[in-house]
């Protein structure tokens, strides 16, 4: 499943500079995120996840970049989805009482 955001970071990740040393111009990774997409349910944003961010904002003194990662798991609290699978396990360490990681490996 995807958010908005989600997408947004996806695409800022391809194009922002190499990825397992691959350059992908705007098309291709607008294309990437097309074939992606294709396969997976997006997820809004809604006033409940807004609700569920403040929340997590408070509980886990979030500030900065990191609240960016508290509005993924927000999103997923506010849906119903309770597991995250991860390039970046560490980033969501805090959440762990609030949702299962499923680090992955580049």
């Amino acid at each position: 499943m995807f958010s908005p955001q989600i997408c947004r970071e996806f695409l800022a990740v391809l194009t922002r500079g190499p990825v397992e040393g691959r350059i992908f111009t705007v098309d291709e990774a607008l294309s990437v995120l097309d074939n992606a997409r294709a396969f997976c349910a997006m997820l809004h944003e809604s006033e409940n996840v807004l609700v569920e961010l403040l929340g997590l904002v408070r509980r886990h003194k979030v500030k900065g970049k990191q609240v960016h990662d508290a509005n993924v798991v927000a999103t997923m609290l506010a849906t119903g989805i309770s597991r995250l699978a991860t390039l970046n396990a560490s980033d969501f360490q805090r959440f762990e009482d609030e949702i299962s990681l499923e680090p992955l490996v580049s």
